[in-house]
């Protein structure tokens, strides 16, 4: 219904859950609610459906379930990260130029703790020139390597198999942020094998708000107990073996919305319908359109790689003359007067006045008219 009323260009923001999915939610609460959660009568159906939406999740990343959990979203995954590391005055921690603010506070909130050295690589250097710096700064004093699979700022695709890989060559943890990229093109963990990979349920998924995941690999599992939760639950008979380790027992703690669960695993049957590749390539095909017609526009500079693998779902662009005041201004009357969505953007944390920009979301049920208009209004507006 958002796309109806709106030209939605915030998918990386929030993105308009369809009718589809709020209508999963709101089965298996309306069931809840006829019979109360405790009920049998309810509460073995929305368990079973709960496993099943996991299991469903896990397929679709290319995951084993006892490595997956899910999380409220993005930020409470990284924070139980962080919080499992322990941290020592004089650790290092890696990160892109182009990461989440949340990681970013995170990382201010440890290094006043610990007098941790944070060290900041380039995202826009070339692939072989990021591997290359990344390998320069890897030692024994670095805990973790925080990168984003597409960076929140500018859409760009980093190179994170490679990146993996070269940080477990030197037995550095791997944190990857997957906010902007699950939903919109094909993830594959079995393959990438990094130590985490985070992400929202609510972006590019259109699931429910609420929703995200981590991911803990094997490696990490066995030790991973942020919180100190009892794996094995003391009403345990003590003469029973010992639960395995697992994602979700190790760090989701006491009573949750189990509709919302539901409702991410019918968010991800929704893509598994499209096709995640189709949607990949529709994705591909509507940035080149965008492109090709901001370029037609005077004034305005494509921060985005403009090559399809180097770019994800999102367009950052910057106008020429234009501050931070102007754009919040321009982002306000794309939506009051033409009702476009789109989001005034960071380029950097903490802020610098000279590096901000429009970040413009597209996503596979943005049609050429909307993107048409969207830069039709850009031109007549910038004009002005």
């Amino acid at each position: 219904q958002a796309t109806e009323n709106t030209k939605y260009f915030q998918t990386g923001t929030y993105g308009p859950t369809p009718i589809s999915v709020i209508q999963e939610v709101n089965k298996y609460m309306l069931l809840e609610s006829s019979f109360g959660p405790a009920s049998k009568d309810s509460k073995e159906i929305i368990q079973n459906k709960d496993n099943n939406s996991r299991s469903v999740l896990s397929k679709f990343l290319n995951s084993d379930i006892n490595n997956l959990s899910i999380t409220q979203n993005t930020s409470q995954a990284i924070a139980k990260i962080f919080k499992n590391i322990e941290w020592k005055n004089g650790d290092e921690i890696i990160i892109s130029s182009s990461e989440h603010v949340s990681t970013l506070g995170f990382i201010q909130t440890i290094i006043k703790k610990y007098s941790i050295n944070l060290k900041i690589i380039n995202a826009f250097l070339s692939e072989d020139e990021l591997l290359n710096k990344i390998n320069s700064n890897l030692n024994k004093r670095v805990k973790l390597v925080c990168m984003s699979h597409v960076t929140s700022p500018d859409g760009i695709i980093l190179p994170i198999k490679k990146i993996i890989d070269l940080c477990k060559s030197h037995n550095v943890l791997t944190m990857i942020d997957g906010a902007q990229s699950v939903g919109i093109m094909p993830v594959d963990l079995q393959e990438y094998d990094p130590d985490f990979y985070v992400g929202s349920g609510h972006k590019w998924m259109l699931g429910p708000l609420g929703t995200g995941f981590l991911y803990i690999s094997n490696r990490i599992l066995k030790d991973f107990n942020p919180d100190n939760i009892a794996l094995r639950h003391p009403w345990t008979f003590t003469n029973l073996p010992d639960p395995k380790n697992n994602a979700r027992g190790q760090t989701e703690i006491g009573t949750y919305n189990h509709p919302i669960v539901i409702g991410l695993g019918r968010a991800v049957e929704n893509i598994n319908e499209l096709g995640i590749q189709n949607i990949q390539n529709d994705v591909h095909k509507k940035m080149q359109f965008i492109r090709n017609e901001l370029n037609k526009v005077n004034g305005i500079n494509i921060i985005t790689p403009i090559n399809d693998m180097e770019s994800g779902g999102i367009i950052t662009i910057k106008i020429k003359g234009y501050n931070e005041k102007s754009l919040k201004s321009l982002v306000n009357k794309l939506y009051d007067d033409y009702k476009i969505l789109v989001k005034f953007q960071w380029m950097t944390a903490p802020p610098d006045i000279e590096k901000v920009g429009i970040r413009i979301s597209i996503a596979f049920f943005n049609t050429q008219e909307e993107i048409l208009l969207l830069t039709q209004s850009l031109k007549k507006e910038i004009s002005l």
